[in-house]
């Protein structure tokens, strides 16, 4: 019995160890009333991906919903108040020109208070549709459920979980402020469900031979 019950948490200790937790925000939604990305929404995802488990988070940026000569000036995000030392560094794909972690700090069309902000060329090597933009955030703990939080109230939009400035809309060539909602979240790798599966009939069989 003694080996059993080693045996089974062993087998979940191994599970919660390759659970891997990935968020998926789907920018699909103009907040500020001014003019929508011309192509399909959503126009921007972004991803948080631990990799199961915490200390480092990878983000991925797409634009792959932008069209023509749309662009990402801006693209504010939020995240545990608890973690206040957050590393940001440079992966792949486009680079910003700025980027920045301060708590409830910066304004997405002067509303709602962000934590994080990276900033894109206006003009140039510019943030266009089609791309990529990767990063890594490195924190005690941090996993992709830190940066599961609403921005701070500051006005009559939101709290949203994320918001981007796109620029260069349309044959107008108009901006717009845009935001979306989590699409998935915490899966777990088919190891996790293989390990969880085998330690849950090993338990069942040991105790109908004992019933």
């Amino acid at each position: 019995m003694k080996k059993l019950s080693l045996a089974i948490v062993t087998v979940f200790f191994l599970a919660s160890s390759s659970f891997a937790t990935s968020i998926t925000f789907e920018l699909d939604f103009e907040f500020s009333g001014a003019t929508s990305p011309a192509g399909s929404s959503p126009w921007l995802t972004a991803t948080f991906d631990d990799g199961g488990s915490p200390g480092m988070v990878t983000l991925t940026m797409s634009t792959s919903g932008l069209v023509g000569s749309e662009k990402v000036t801006g693209w504010y995000f939020n995240v545990d108040p608890t973690l206040t030392s957050l590393a940001i560094d440079y992966v792949s794909g486009q680079v910003a020109s700025a980027t920045d972690h301060t708590q409830n700090d910066h304004k997405a069309d002067g509303d709602g208070k962000y934590d994080i902000l990276f900033e894109f060329p206006t003009s140039g090597d510019v943030f266009g549709a089609g791309e990529t933009s990767v990063w890594k955030f490195t924190a005690t703990g941090l996993t992709a459920n830190s940066f599961d939080f609403l921005s701070a109230p500051a006005g009559g939009h939101g709290p949203f979980l994320v918001a981007a400035h796109v620029q260069s809309i349309g044959t107008s060539g108009g901006s717009g402020w845009i935001t979306g909602e989590k699409a998935d979240s915490a899966v777990p790798e088919p190891t996790t469900m293989a390990l969880v599966a085998a330690g849950i009939s090993a338990f069942a069989m040991k105790r109908k031979r004992f019933t």
